[in-house]
């Protein structure tokens, strides 16, 4: 009896831990965006023009426009000078592959190498 209201209890856990995660990220990187993005556009807004989300529709807008301005071939230029800091320190070159080799799997539109089969015959 204890054993079966255990298993059950954890298969529901296991269940519902990602999707309870997930919505915990997904809350906490809006909320991180708003206020960011809230926090400057208060610099530009008096408090009475500010309504809450406007922050990540204006963080919208803008990675759209930065994404339109990435297609021109004379934008990638400065997108490498941009860039160039993030690829000399040491730490945070390795940091940045990381994530720069995670996002470009990730990145819609661009071609993915194709995975190959490997066959390896051991010795004897």
């Amino acid at each position: 009896m204890i054993k079966h209201f255990t298993t059950k209890c954890l298969k529901g856990f296991f269940a519902a831990l990602p999707i309870f995660l997930s919505v915990y990220v997904l809350v906490w990187m809006f909320r991180g965006a708003e206020s960011l993005a809230g926090t400057f556009l208060l610099l530009f807004l008096p408090d009475s023009a500010y309504i809450p989300g406007l922050g990540i529709l204006v963080s919208l807008v803008a990675l759209y426009f930065a994404g339109v301005l990435l297609d021109r071939p004379d934008s990638k230029g400065w997108f490498k000078f941009i860039e160039g800091p993030f690829t000399i320190v040491p730490l945070v070159r390795t940091v940045y592959r990381a994530i720069k080799d995670f996002t470009s799997f990730l990145a819609p539109g661009k071609d993915k190498p194709k995975s190959r089969v490997v066959v390896i015959k051991w010795p004897g």
